[in-house]
């Protein structure tokens, strides 16, 4: 295991963790797990930005459908 990205990945694998257990302590799990969904946006959109690569026109929707879905939960666990 001498990969240094390896290695990253593991840290970060570690980090996000410890916020999942910090955001848990602070949010209802049935609003705080719709909002991992957002890596299904958040993923592609790195992969545009830091690898050039280039979505389809169904990945771009189907990533606008999961950031309104969690839009959608948000704010209706905003008035509870």
């Amino acid at each position: 295991m001498t990969q240094p990205l390896i290695w990253a990945g593991i840290l970060i694998w570690a980090m996000e963790a410890v916020a999942w257990i910090f955001v848990l302590q602070r949010a209802p799990l049935s609003l705080a797990y719709p909002v991992m969904t957002l890596t299904y946006v958040g993923v592609p959109l790195a992969g545009m930005l830091v690898l050039g690569e280039q979505p389809t026109r169904r990945q771009m929707a189907g990533g606008a459908l999961v950031a309104g879905g969690v839009l959608c939960v948000a704010l209706s666990g905003l008035g509870s």
